[in-house]
């Protein structure tokens, strides 16, 4: 049997810089390898922050995602109705992702 990686999951502080601008978040994030391509895909939302959001205006717009875990490059999406902008990136996430020998050594000991 193949052991798969769980999906990661991060929840916590994050700094988005957007050009000059910096702005300290709050984001819950989540990602996983797409079995077609095999690449890494990251998603989720950022807290409803009013500075962030007069930056960002209505447009998508790249930016930088930092967390305690890691940095990646990203990009603004849409707000939702409680006013949180989704963010998406591939490749390498700012949060850690246990990989299948983690995940086989944790089940097997």
């Amino acid at each position: 049997m193949e052991l798969v990686p769980e999906p990661a999951e991060y929840e916590g502080p994050a700094t988005v810089t957007l050009g000059e601008d910096s702005f300290s978040v709050r984001v819950r994030l989540r990602g996983h390898r797409q079995p077609i391509d095999g690449v890494y895909r990251w998603y989720g939302r950022i807290d409803p922050h009013p500075a962030l959001n007069r930056a960002a205006g209505n447009r998508k717009k790249r930016v930088r995602l930092h967390t305690p875990e890691g940095v990646a490059e990203a990009q603004l999406g849409d707000r939702d109705f409680w006013g949180r902008l989704r963010v998406t990136g591939h490749s390498t996430p700012p949060f850690r992702v246990a990989t299948a020998a983690a995940t086989e050594e944790r089940t097997a000991g």
